[in-house]
């Protein structure tokens, strides 16, 4: 198995007062990358949490 790092975005929608949550993980070059990406995607008001994990592929 293969080793790499994922960042992990929890988004939130709304519409017409309804609420739906997606998870959504993105294969990433190395630590670092996903730690500069982590920062970018935490700006936007509609990512709840961004987070680096290690997983295998």
């Amino acid at each position: 198995m293969i080793s790499t790092v994922y960042l992990v975005l929890v988004v939130t929608f709304s519409d017409n007062g309804d609420k739906s949550v997606a998870v959504e993980k993105i294969p990433q070059a190395n630590m670092q990358q996903c730690q500069v990406n982590q920062k970018t995607y935490s700006k936007d008001d509609a990512i709840r949490r961004a987070f680096c994990i290690v997983g295998v592929k």
